[in-house]
């Protein structure tokens, strides 16, 4: 069995407002749906849903990563999130986005990593090391 490249997308809908929808898999209405696939051709720049009106794509928060799954023997997506005190939001990244101060480690590596890799946030967010992690899937 050959595996081809993946592409991860994780396009972030917000309203300006605490509540922050993040989806990996698509919302069963499309609203916030997301471009998550495997493909022969690698993809830079997320896929998303157009959200409800009120909750829209932010692009500075959304991402696409390609994965060469024949490039290792692991695929490790590292999920880290973030916690706003003063909004009472939490914020999730599997793929680093144009902010990279919420950059995951998310890779395919011949390692299983077994502790997450998450970029600092922006000091009102801030990294939650008890929520975040690593989950490392053997490929193949």
């Amino acid at each position: 069995m050959r595996l081809l490249p993946e592409r991860e997308h994780r396009p972030l809908h917000h309203a300006g407002d605490p509540e922050r929808r993040r989806p990996l898999p698509p919302s069963g209405d499309g609203r916030y749906s997301t471009g998550t696939k495997v493909s022969n051709t690698p993809e830079t720049r997320p896929t998303c849903g157009p959200g409800n009106g009120s909750h829209l794509p932010n692009p500075g928060l959304s991402g696409a990563k390609a994965l060469d799954l024949n490039a290792g023997r692991h695929l490790n997506l590292h999920q880290c999130v973030y916690y706003s005190e003063r909004l009472k939001s939490h914020l999730t990244s599997v793929v680093t986005a144009p902010d990279t101060r919420y950059a995951t480690g998310t890779n395919v590596s011949n390692t299983a990593d077994t502790r997450p890799v998450c970029g600092p946030g922006n000091g009102d967010y801030v990294q939650i090391p008890l929520l975040s992690a690593v989950k490392s899937l053997p490929l193949g």
